[in-house]
């Protein structure tokens, strides 16, 4: 299927102005282009171009080092609008100059996945531990915890990640979003565990939110562990034979509905 919304190429690219750095990759006085330095893991780039290759055409038109293309007479404009005129699914031939080769290649236009998304949303979904309550950060958990200005108040980890790469196309921030006091969660401060990011459970690295219920739903040891944080990471450790219990306490004096609001299968 196809998505809908405006193609990228999923690069970010570096200008070759500099002599000795145009000499160092072999480029000649008179190529043009621009040099890649990143490309997206979920972008139509990944691949296909790599890291250091030139960047000359898009779709026969000459980019010039500075990653302008002619536009009205006498005017240039930033390459992207070529890009824009595409739309999602259609193909773009590209040519690049790769240690000293030039080669011509396809690139089947789409989109990239953010690890939050940027554009609007459902609900949050969520899912609740024992008294842990988990969600997958969106724009719109971000206003509702952090207000309107949530690009200002929120955390610098949270934020630095709405514009980071996804590796995965499933790819989300899950975090701990707060703790409900319960059986399960005694010895846990709520205050010192909010918004904190979700690294692993019983040591298995967690992808997304939908993951992380299918591991605990699975779990047949003793004990559930997730980590969590950042650099600094702690561990909450809950007895598996009090979860299901402080589960059904905590839906019912919260008027929660259910465990979670998403299909774990």
């Amino acid at each position: 299927s196809v998505r809908p919304g405006f193609p990228v190429i999923g690069v970010y690219f570096q200008k070759i102005e500099s002599d000795a750095l145009r000499a160092k990759h072999g480029l000649e006085r008179d190529h043009k282009g621009i040099m890649i330095r990143a490309i997206e893991p979920t972008s139509c780039s990944h691949g296909v171009l790599e890291k250091g290759d030139v960047l000359l055409e898009f779709e026969g038109t000459e980019i010039a080092c500075d990653g302008t293309v002619p536009f009205r007479k006498g005017e240039r404009i930033a390459f992207g609008h070529l890009i824009s005129q595409k739309f999602i699914g259609d193909e773009a031939k590209v040519k690049v100059l790769r240690n000293g080769e030039s080669l011509d290649l396809t690139l089947k236009l789409g989109g990239v996945t953010r690890k939050i998304p940027l554009g609007m949303d459902d609900d949050p979904p969520y899912l609740v531990v024992g008294g842990l309550v988990f969600t997958a950060v969106t724009v719109l958990y971000l206003r509702s915890e952090f207000g309107d200005d949530f690009e200002r108040n929120s955390p610098v980890r949270l934020l630095s990640s709405m514009y980071s790469m996804a590796e995965h196309e499933d790819q989300q921030v899950v975090v701990l979003s707060q703790i409900l006091a319960s059986e399960a969660t005694t010895g846990y401060e709520p205050d010192e565990f909010s918004n904190l990011t979700v690294q692993s459970f019983n040591g298995q690295p967690v992808r997304n939110l939908k993951e992380l219920a299918r591991l605990v739903d699975a779990c047949d040891s003793d004990f559930l562990e997730f980590e969590v944080g950042e650099h600094y990471k702690e561990l909450l450790v809950l007895e598996r034979k009090v979860v299901a219990q402080a589960t059904e306490e905590i839906m019912k004096q919260h008027s929660i509905p259910a465990p979670s609001n998403f299909d774990i299968a």
